[in-house]
């Protein structure tokens, strides 16, 4: 069954209404078309946060300093503007790491805006279902939900985020009643997530040792003020074997340091390649990367907000038991969660 008023060949469904699809959405709608409709399909109850910007904890902090964090690109400061305007800051100049919950609100902000602005044109549209299926239908999409109806489209674009990641018998997630307050309580994941989990452990009041375990031990990098190295798309090796790219970037880095600079410039220098870089590999690069590369190149992209991994590093904050602290050297390859009279829980973490 379709709905009305559908036009397949000008209008462009976004699967996910969290950061990406709003902001994709206003990117299409700033488009003076009036024949180009937009199609914005959640399942989630509060459209516009996505995964990331759901938390309601203020301790949950951004991982970029708010001045870098405009979703309007022709206004740099619209976030530190809103930021301001919420009496969150006192001055445009005042870059903080905000809590991601004003984020959130900030972008739940921008939607409501767009979907009042277009509200009379009806070139954008909120649907509050789950996307089953995506299928092709004479040049275009048919985009199938789970109340049995479907949305034609020219174009399906799938902003849903990161993946959840794998289900671990005998774990859950932060969401229900904690053990005794003192037991040991061990975290799948040593990334993103688990900062956040620690910290909600320890806000709910737990006060017993918490032991972080991934295959690798890796712990989110600290953010710091950098400055991009300027590159050029013909300064970086597109198409290349795996380890003649990674010899390509510890040299790069080698010599920003040498020079006085920092590894962050180099990073942060080849986000805007980073997708030309992706898309140069074959399948088995890119597999190569997934299962080797990885997990040190998130930490060293997805960085923790200063004040967050000065409290990491602090033994005492994380765990009242030296043996159980959060990235510790002994790390598990293979890992069978179990009833276990030292572990009073599991936690696992997903991707953000």
């Amino acid at each position: 069954m379709r709905t009305p008023n559908d036009r397949p060949s000008r209008q462009i469904a976004i699967i996910g209404a969290g950061a990406s699809g709003v902001i994709l959405a206003r990117e299409i709608l700033a488009f003076e078309d009036p024949d180009l409709r937009v199609v914005l399909i959640e399942k989630a109850e509060r459209p516009g946060r996505g995964l990331a910007y759901a938390t309601d904890e203020v301790q949950h902090l951004l991982n970029v300093n708010s001045r870098a964090m405009s979703a309007v690109a022709e206004q740099p400061l619209h976030f530190q503007q809103w930021l301001v305007e919420q009496d969150h800051v006192g001055s445009l100049e005042e870059g903080v790491f905000a809590p991601r919950a004003h984020y959130g609100q900030y972008l739940e902000s921008i939607l409501h805006k767009l979907l009042a602005d277009h509200r009379s044109s009806g070139r954008l549209r909120l649907v509050d279902q789950e996307v089953i299926s995506i299928g092709k239908a004479d040049h275009a999409v048919d985009v199938r939900l789970a109340d049995g109806t479907s949305i034609p489209a020219h174009h399906a674009v799938l902003a849903t985020g990161h993946d959840g990641g794998p289900r671990i018998d005998g774990a859950s997630e932060l969401n229900g009643p904690l053990p005794d307050r003192h037991s040991t309580i061990m975290i799948l994941g040593t990334g993103l997530s688990m900062v956040d989990a620690w910290l909600s452990l320890r806000e709910r009041g737990h006060r017993g040792p918490i032991l972080a375990v991934s295959r690798r031990g890796l712990l989110p990098t600290r953010q710091k003020a950098s400055t991009a190295l300027r590159l050029d798309s013909a300064d970086v090796p597109l198409g290349t074997s795996l380890p003649y790219f990674m010899r390509w970037l510890r040299a790069l880095v080698a010599d920003t340091e040498a020079r006085g600079g920092d590894w962050r410039d180099v990073v942060n220098g080849l986000r805007p390649y980073n997708q030309m870089i992706w898309q140069a590999w074959p399948e088995r690069t890119r597999r190569r990367f997934l299962e080797h590369t990885r997990a040190w190149w998130d930490v060293h992209r997805h960085r923790i907000a200063p004040q967050l991994h000065d409290r990491l590093e602090q033994p005492s904050a994380v765990a009242t038991s030296s043996s159980f602290p959060v990235g510790s050297s002994t790390m598990l390859k293979r890992l069978t969660v179990s009833s276990s009279d030292c572990v009073g829980g599991v936690i696992l973490t997903r991707g953000r």
